[in-house]
């Protein structure tokens, strides 16, 4: 263990490779593209590269099994054409990707007058991967200060909400046997503050408000069954 690393950078330049073993997870996983961006090339198993469009012996080296895995580890760490290879191509994919550059040109994409006026409902919904990449944009300007909290509290719980999870600022609601409702909370006693911390109001007033809505047609438990079984096939869990 190389414990704290004030400078990931002067780590990455006194190691060969990085491993990344995992048997479960999903979503984008942020170690294996800072290895990448360092151009220190990656030993994984396919979990752990899962819906992040990398590819074996291109992008990066893929084993599941204990033998193959070890086999990898050796074979990278003494090719150098297959080292050099992974080195370029994970700069060039990390930056292709995952760059703020790239984040950006997407993000002004998905704003634009064009693509808003072709998309269907809840079409982005169908991109967990740039989902969570982009709340991770969000958090890191919202730290800075250069975006509202309250964008990283919708887009957080949206998320969560889409992995099966308790949501934290309760922004996301539906329709229940009584009325509306908000998706199971995470800690129902802090909801408040932290709907405060991130400007927003408290989730009362904004139940008053969003109930002057009329009601969805249907059954909500079978609406809600379909959309989880929608979220699950387009990769948001398992």
């Amino acid at each position: 263990m190389a414990g704290l690393q004030r400078n990931v950078g002067s780590f990455f330049d006194s190691v060969r490779l990085s491993v990344s073993p995992l048997r479960f997870g999903a979503g984008v996983k942020g170690k294996i593209n800072q290895s990448m961006a360092f151009g220190v090339p990656v030993v994984a198993t396919s979990i752990a590269v899962e819906g992040m469009n990398l590819i074996d012996q291109q992008d990066v080296v893929v084993a599941d099994e204990p033998d193959d895995f070890a086999r990898a580890l050796i074979e990278l760490y003494e090719s150098e054409e297959l080292w050099k290879r992974l080195s370029q191509n994970g700069i060039s994919k990390t930056q292709e990707l995952y760059s703020t550059d790239a984040a950006r040109e997407k993000l002004e994409f998905l704003f634009s007058d064009r693509h808003l006026k072709s998309l269907k409902p809840s079409q982005s919904i169908t991109e967990p991967a740039f989902m969570r990449l982009c709340r991770d944009h969000i958090n890191r300007a919202s730290e800075a200060g250069d975006a509202p909290r309250w964008q990283y509290a919708i887009i957080d719980d949206r998320i969560r909400v889409y992995e099966g999870k308790p949501q934290r600022y309760g922004t996301q609601l539906r329709y229940g046997a009584d009325g509306l409702e908000p998706h199971p909370l995470e800690n129902e006693g802090r909801v408040n503050s932290m709907r405060m911390q991130a400007g927003l109001p408290p989730l009362a007033q904004t139940l008053r408000q969003a109930r002057l809505q009329p009601a969805p047609l249907g059954d909500p438990k079978v609406r809600e069954a379909a959309e989880v079984e929608f979220r699950r096939s387009v990769g948001w869990s398992h």
